[in-house]
């Protein structure tokens, strides 16, 4: 049984260092499970004890960390200056078009390059309201719109 210990620890090892290349949070939990078999192991126990012992763990963990796996990989959108233009009323200053792609409007006392939100093209003067923004670039939609 000395084996089996071995293999569940470098198994444990390996499912570590994977972990720690994809930061995903699975095989951490694996890992620990690995770690659990191997102790099973070092008690005598069956290979299908170590290996029910080792998918129980896995599972359990899985769904119990789930939520906190969520959370640490998507984490908090980070907020920038240019979140509070969406849903701004703003006014073209320059010819919006699919075609030409070089329109511009007016929004909270800015000037922003701004395109069409599916190929919409608005004259100058027209109210539009931001949609989102694409790195430098706000997209817009048509007032009634929204």
């Amino acid at each position: 049984m000395a084996g089996a210990v071995i293999v569940w620890l470098v198994t444990a090892v390996v499912l570590g260092i994977i972990e720690g290349l994809t930061v995903a949070l699975v095989c951490i939990w694996m890992a620990v499970a690995a770690v659990a078999a191997a102790v099973a192991a070092a008690l005598n126990a069956s290979i299908m004890v170590q290996i029910l012992v080792f998918a129980v763990v896995s599972v359990v963990l899985l769904i119990l960390t789930a939520p906190l796996s969520r959370k640490f990989r998507h984490g908090k959108r980070i907020r920038t200056n240019a979140d509070r233009l969406f849903g701004q009323k703003g006014v073209v200053i320059r010819k919006i078009d699919s075609v030409e792609n070089k329109g511009q409007i007016k929004v909270m006392g800015q000037v922003w390059s701004a395109s069409g939100k599916d190929g919409q093209s608005f004259a100058c003067g027209e109210e539009v309201l931001v949609d989102h923004i694409e790195g430098v670039h706000a997209v817009v939609t048509a007032v009634s719109d929204k």
